[in-house]
């Protein structure tokens, strides 16, 4: 592999600072020739190489005839990064990484005006060719900031403590790095309130499906979660894979009326849609009744439950929002969590 010119270098570097602060504005035609070969004592040749590596990482543009431009969208202040720690594959099998990116297709990419880059496999421990080229990306200053999964966070911390980073579904914020989640607690809260309004129910029968991880943190907080419901009307359903999902919903659609869980929390993504399955497979109109605390809503699941179940949920959507939202505010203006909004599907108007 040829080495590269420092002098080639110095021209790139000192072209896309100009860019960066301003002083090259989007869409203005840059010096001439001779000009740039009067201040860097270079030769045309060195030149044009310098204009290709700025035209591969989207600060620049050709025009024929005319010359070359500055991008009217230049990557520092256009481009953010979603890093998945999983290949492509397993997000296609993960209920919200899969969400997120059936979204990003059907906005081609386009958050506002901002386009969301996907890389994969991004390994920092491994030092993968990914996780290379996220690092290269941000050394030429071709992105305004990142977005971190759950699965990358803890390895990412060092790693990118450079540019400006938003942690998706934070539970609370890492070294200053601010968060967008749901709020469990406004979601619970908005559920009670729902079945109260409802049903006329004081005291609601809840219904817990998740991981023994997720059951027990509920357990943990419910006084701030459900102070006042029967701890024997909580009913843990452990999950030990989702091909169990729907015959424990199954089971718990199968008690009397009157015993039946007036609502079920969802604690984990990939249980949504069995559980959506098992409601509509059920014969009884109770079942039908019965609400969803969710924290997740692709619009996918979205088109499957429309005015099928109630559930109250968020939207991806709103998560991509709003960490886009977080990345472009002035950082002192950012809360340290930014919590989702909460909408409901009904089946009332059946």
């Amino acid at each position: 592999m040829p080495k590269s010119s420092p002098v080639k270098n110095e021209l790139v570097s000192y072209i896309r600072e100009q860019i960066i602060n301003g002083k090259l504005q989007a869409g203005s035609k840059l010096p001439s020739f001779s000009s740039l070969q009067d201040k860097f004592k270079i030769s045309r040749g060195t030149i044009d190489k310098a204009y290709k590596d700025l035209k591969a990482q989207g600060f620049l543009y050709s025009i024929d005839r005319s010359g070359v431009y500055v991008s009217r969208h230049p990557p520092h202040a256009h481009q953010i990064a979603l890093l998945l720690k999983l290949s492509r594959g397993e997000c296609q099998k993960h209920t919200f990484y899969n969400a997120l990116l059936n979204e990003l297709e059907r906005k081609r990419n386009i958050i506002y005006d901002k386009k969301i880059i996907v890389y994969y496999n991004v390994c920092p421990e491994s030092n993968s060719n990914e996780y290379q080229q996220v690092i290269n990306v941000i050394n030429n200053n071709c992105l305004i900031g990142i977005m971190l999964t759950e699965e990358l966070f803890a390895d990412a911390d060092n790693a990118f403590s450079n540019i400006p980073r938003v942690y998706i579904f934070g539970k609370k914020s890492f070294n200053q790095i601010p968060a967008v989640s749901v709020n469990e607690y406004q979601l619970w809260e908005a559920g009670l309130k729902h079945i109260r309004r409802q049903l006329n129910v004081p005291t609601p029968r809840i219904a817990i499906m998740d991981q023994i991880k997720g059951i027990s943190f509920v357990k943990s907080e419910k006084k701030n979660l459900a102070p006042d419901i029967p701890p024997h009307w909580m009913i843990a359903a452990p999950t030990s894979s989702p091909a169990s999902v729907e015959d424990i919903a199954s089971l718990l659609l199968d008690y009397p009326d009157d015993k039946m869980p007036q609502a079920i929390y969802i604690g984990n993504d990939g249980l949504i849609k069995p559980v959506l399955n098992a409601i509509s497979q059920h014969p009884s109109p109770a079942a039908q009744k019965i609400l969803l605390l969710a924290r997740l809503n692709s619009e996918d699941i979205s088109e499957t439950i429309e005015g099928k179940v109630n559930i109250i949920t968020c939207r991806v959507s709103d998560i991509l929002d709003y960490c886009t939202n977080v990345l472009t505010m002035p950082r002192s203006l950012v809360p340290e969590i930014q919590y989702v909004p909460l909408f409901i599907h009904s089946n009332e108007s059946k």
